[in-house]
């Protein structure tokens, strides 16, 4: 997905969990993507994605990010 100038500033600028949605679209595969960083802080971030998953009947594809530590 495309983001504009604004959608790219919240979204690499946040103090909370951020979700950008696009305007609805006629796009044969429905997709819901969830970024996930902190395992221990994403339970609601992960049922809303759920959710809104089962809602539009799309698919769900989870990501979970982190640091590697750097080789010493």
């Amino acid at each position: 997905m495309v983001l504009g100038p604004v959608a790219r500033y919240t979204a690499d600028h946040p103090s909370c969990p951020v979700v950008v949605v696009r305007e609805q679209t006629a796009a044969v595969h429905q997709l819901i993507g969830a970024g996930v960083g902190d395992l221990d802080d994403c339970a609601d971030s992960l049922a809303f994605a759920f959710e809104e998953a089962a809602l539009r009947k799309a698919s769900l594809r989870g990501v979970h990010a982190w640091h590697a530590p750097q080789a010493r």
